[in-house]
């Protein structure tokens, strides 16, 4: 196991003690980000907020050599009373970054993330060369 932590997700990694990436022989696993800056103020529209935390999950792959097409999995946890919305806006902002083959896929909904303010975490497993 190697862990992958590109330069501005090193907090993270020295104050809450978790590898933003793990890469193992064939894959990456990419811990649950949120789309919050380095100050972990969280943005006030969702889209941003979403934006942001592929934003943080595109620095993981890069930083391993992948991209987004080698993805296979993904985890979204999402605080909200309209879920059904957020899937809408998600999926928008998702297509920006991912494109055909859809990878897997998984959305819940949860009572509260780390971060008070975050209202969505998404984590990741992409296959490496």
């Amino acid at each position: 196991m190697q862990p992958i932590v590109p330069e501005p997700l090193r907090p993270a990694y020295d104050v809450f003690g978790f590898a933003p990436g793990i890469r193992t022989e064939n894959d990456l696993v990419i811990s649950g980000m949120i789309g919050a800056d380095a100050n972990l103020a969280i943005p006030e529209a969702l889209d941003e907020e979403v934006r942001a935390a592929f934003g943080a999950i595109g620095l993981v792959l890069e930083e391993a050599g992948a991209r987004f097409s080698n993805v296979i999995s993904l985890r979204s946890f999402h605080v909200s009373d309209t879920l059904q919305n957020d899937a809408n806006v998600f999926l928008k902002v998702k297509g920006e970054f991912m494109d055909e083959p859809h990878c897997a896929w998984t959305m819940a909904g949860v009572s509260s993330l780390l971060i008070p303010a975050a209202r969505v975490e998404i984590e990741a497993v992409a296959r490496l060369g």
